[in-house]
């Protein structure tokens, strides 16, 4: 009698008579029918979760060897002459309730050629300094609505400048584009003291949205300097962040952009202390510092490290990650500092490494690999990595999702208190 659920068919398929099992599985939504070269029987856990009925005369060595041939018929298919049916529903990802896979408790996932799994890292994404600048620009525009003007990009993102663009925000790179007595934000990346007393001179509304942590290496900054310490500034050339901090004390400070500077930079005599860059790789930083100590063994650190917290978390867990799959793509702007540096972590554990921003990155080729790693940088809102896994899923829709825990974060930086009394009047 044929077993509930299960029905068995006979074609013609190359002028040969071809025997075909199909069985339904639930899978999260969406339903797959498996075509397989013969029926098989099935063994009692598989039964259950597929509404089957396993032979109980069957020995534990026929099971073994339908396990086997059932096996080689999921890991051989693209190389089978018989056929791999696939059909689906339309798939929803509900929020918080992370991705859908097979939801029969006792259902079996079986291997296939290429991505089987993708893992998320944990955490990824917004960072508190980003989610409060972000936050400081929102409520800016319920308070004193378009135009409102943004010193710099917000966060080094285009998803999220484009989507302040459309509400109204002109981000500029010059204080004197800006029409004197217009509200400006100051970016999460902070401003050098002179960005702030141009502000001033135009009579400028000014909202700060600089990152706390940004905030404390200024802070820093301007202690050395007063207190007569040159100071040796572990940055990237060019950037923002390194901008704004450099100019608490104009002609003290040396940038260090890699290794090869930390050891040939001459600073002048007397007290030497370092700071740095929020957004770098803790691997290269260490690499500089440890050139910098034996150079200049008076050389003065911070009391606590000026990487931030999110930086340094999520490196931590993008290594993890790199050592339980064998691809990793970084979600995140090319403009980002911390995204980059993500993807240079990761392939410095030996993986493949790709920094994307869309689904439209996604290339076929990468879907050969069995097992994926998706992290995301600081400033990437998670819907784009909703978007890219969602493509992955589409690739292979049989791959299971996964989350790597490294660290449960619970920092968060509350805005202005009268900008959220402004915002709540309106």
């Amino acid at each position: 009698m044929e077993a509930p659920g299960r029905r068995t068919t006979y074609k013609v398929e190359d002028g040969d008579v071809v025997e075909v099992t199909e069985l339904p599985v639930l899978a999260g939504g969406r339903e797959i029918k498996i075509v397989l070269p013969q029926p098989i029987d099935l063994d009692q856990d598989v039964a259950r979760a597929m509404g089957a009925t396993a032979s109980p005369a069957a020995s534990e060595d026929a099971k073994g060897k339908d396990r086997q041939h059932r096996d080689q018929a999921f890991g051989k298919y693209r190389q089978s002459s018989h056929k791999f049916v696939v059909s689906f529903h339309r798939q929803v990802i509900l929020p918080g309730k992370g991705y859908p896979y097979f939801r029969s408790p006792r259902a079996r996932r079986y291997p296939m050629d290429g991505l089987n799994k993708v893992i998320l890292a944990a955490p990824r994404g917004f960072c508190a300094g980003v989610a409060y600048a972000i936050e400081v620009v929102d409520l800016a525009l319920r308070v004193y609505g378009a135009p409102l003007y943004v010193r710099h990009a917000i966060v080094h993102n285009e998803w999220v400048v484009s989507n302040f663009e459309k509400r109204g925000v002109i981000f500029i790179e010059n204080i004197e584009d800006i029409p004197n007595g217009s509200t400006v934000v100051f970016s999460a990346h902070g401003v050098a003291p002179a960005v702030r007393e141009a502000a001033k001179e135009r009579s400028l509304n000014v909202i700060d949205a600089t990152c706390p942590l940004v905030t404390k290496v200024h802070r820093e900054a301007a202690r050395y300097a007063a207190q007569g310490y040159a100071m040796l500034y572990i940055g990237h050339r060019g950037h923002v962040e390194a901008e704004g901090t450099m100019g608490e004390a104009p002609g003290r400070m040396i940038l260090i952009d890699n290794v090869a500077e930390a050891e040939t930079v001459m600073p002048p005599e007397g007290k030497l202390a370092v700071v740095t860059q929020t957004t770098l790789s803790v691997d290269e930083v260490e690499r500089i510092l440890s050139v910098l100590k034996r150079r200049f063994p008076h050389l003065e650190l911070p009391p606590k490290e000026d990487i931030c917290y999110a930086t340094t978390n999520r490196q931590i867990a993008v290594k993890a990650l790199a050592d339980k799959c064998d691809l990793v793509l970084v979600v995140g702007s090319k403009t980002s500092s911390n995204s980059n540096r993500l993807r240079e972590v990761a392939a410095s554990c030996g993986k493949p490494s790709f920094l994307i921003m869309s689904s439209d990155e996604v290339l076929p080729e990468w879907s050969a690999f069995d097992v994926i790693g998706v992290t995301s940088g600081a400033s990437t809102p998670e819907a784009l990595v909703e978007e890219i896994v969602g493509k992955l899923l589409q690739m292979s829709p049989w791959s299971e999702v996964a989350v790597s825990t490294t660290v449960d974060e619970d920092v968060t930086f509350i805005p202005p208190r009268d900008l959220i009394a402004l915002a709540r009047s309106q």
